[in-house]
């Protein structure tokens, strides 16, 4: 993404933010979504939805690498034995803890922290499929058909409902 659309990294950090946003929402909805379906049904949704990460083993230990030396700026900069950022460090060990790239290198760039050039290297495209990965989950959740049949009009609803009941066995209580 990072190189395909031409973004900026500070663009494409952004949009990652704002995609790791609009993720939290989806999964509140649903799990609300699911606890409806849950009411209707007496049954746990069909589908279960698995986190969507980096898969390679490459990249996984890149992105722990990463992230790592990230951290480790950040600590130096942010620690509270250090500063009174102590918030702040809150949720860099958060994201550290997630291996959370978008978050700690937006830190890094918003406290001017100078890193190594190996590092800002590698952090555009771990961005980048960091982001493919919270699309990926976000489109996985609205596709599940608890998502659909909660979000649905009446008339596309009961066709769902239909075919719920038809090929689960599942009916209404």
């Amino acid at each position: 993404m990072y190189k395909e659309n031409q973004l900026t990294l500070d663009q494409t950090i952004l949009l990652g933010q704002y995609l790791a946003l609009e993720l939290v929402k989806v999964e509140e909805h649903f799990v609300k979504s699911s606890e409806e379906f849950y009411k209707v049904y007496k049954h746990k949704p069909i589908e279960k939805v698995n986190n969507v990460d980096i898969k390679k083993e490459a990249e996984q230990t890149l992105l722990k690498k990463t992230c790592k030396q990230l951290y480790n700026a950040l600590a130096k900069k942010a620690h509270p034995d250090i500063s009174n950022l102590d918030d702040l460090f809150v949720d860099v060990d958060v994201a550290y803890k997630k291996l959370d790239i978008i978050t700690l290198y937006s830190y890094v760039k918003t406290l001017n922290i100078k890193i190594s050039k190996a590092t800002t290297q590698a952090a555009p495209e771990l961005i980048s499929k960091q982001i493919e990965a919270i699309k990926a989950r976000t489109q996985a959740l609205k596709t599940t058909l608890g998502w659909r049949w909660y979000n649905s009009a009446h008339q596309e609803r009961e066709i769902i409902e239909r075919f719920i009941e038809k090929t689960f066995k599942l009916e209404k209580h």
